[in-house]
């Protein structure tokens, strides 16, 4: 039951949950606070799909980050460290 929730959930799914969070959040301490303030909800995409579906992504998150430290290795088949993967290296030569 619990895997079937898993994949059934999407990106979109989590981020609009945390959005919420953080909505929450800050309501919370702008009425402690007896205080308002303006702030912005975003991502940092760090992998190849978070790339591919930033359209998706923009309906919830009002900016993006990019994590280039994990996103361009990721791409180019490499680990973070810069080696490249044996597969890359098997396929390509």
């Amino acid at each position: 039951m619990l895997r079937q929730a898993i994949i059934k959930a999407s990106f979109k799914t989590e981020l609009d949950l945390q959005v919420a969070v953080v909505h929450a959040a800050a309501k919370a301490v702008m009425a402690e606070k007896k205080v308002k303030f303006n702030y912005l909800v975003g991502t940092m995409i760090e992998v190849p799909r978070g790339a591919l579906t930033a359209d998706q992504i923009a309906q919830s998150a009002e900016f993006f980050s990019f994590g280039t430290n994990d996103l361009t290795p990721t791409c180019l088949g490499m680990n973070r460290d810069g080696r490249v993967g044996q597969a890359m290296v098997a396929t390509c030569g």
